[in-house]
């Protein structure tokens, strides 16, 4: 039995086969994407683990699909993997939403620890409430008084606070 699905993101073929031929010997089931583009193309799948998204793409790069996929409500554990790693791109992407970010090349093991506690993380959140915009926008309207509600989710206690707020 897998042990989860995960995505891989990345444009270089070598990159996704060789990606996919590791998680498979770790009994992960995987599904590649040639490009951002490619990957926000399609819903994803039931049933997913993890992402692991490459930065620099053609199209949509690794920080407009972790953009997107907050936008959208729709965010699973997201692993950031590029070539290009320095300090400032690790902190956008951090801020995006990613779990981790990782530098190629990567050991197989720093690999499986990031999805690991990725997966973990993202089991232990308390689940989230997706917010529509439409409803955001008529709550707004209703209240007359703009509240700041996080894209992907809200809890009823935030919105309280908020609201007590001077």
């Amino acid at each position: 039995m897998p042990n989860g699905l995960i995505l891989i993101v990345d444009d270089d073929q070598a990159v996704r086969d060789a990606t996919a031929r590791l998680l498979r010997r770790a009994s992960y089931s995987s599904k590649t994407y040639e490009s951002g583009d490619h990957f926000l193309a399609e819903p994803l799948p039931d049933g997913v683990t993890c992402v692991l998204l490459d930065v620099r793409m053609p199209g949509t790069d690794g920080i407009g699909v972790l953009r997107l996929l907050e936008s959208r409500g729709t965010m699973p554990p997201v692993i950031v993997i590029t070539g290009h790693g320095d300090i400032p791109l690790a902190v956008e992407a951090m801020r995006q939403g990613a779990s981790d970010f990782l530098e190629k090349p990567y050991a197989p093991e720093r690999l499986f620890q990031a999805i690991e506690r990725a997966i973990g993380d993202w089991r232990g959140r308390p689940e989230p409430r997706l917010v529509d915009p439409e409803a955001k926008a008529v709550l707004d309207r209703l209240t007359k008084v703009p509240i700041d509600i996080e894209p992907r989710f809200v809890t009823a206690e935030k919105l309280l606070q908020e609201r007590r707020a001077p």
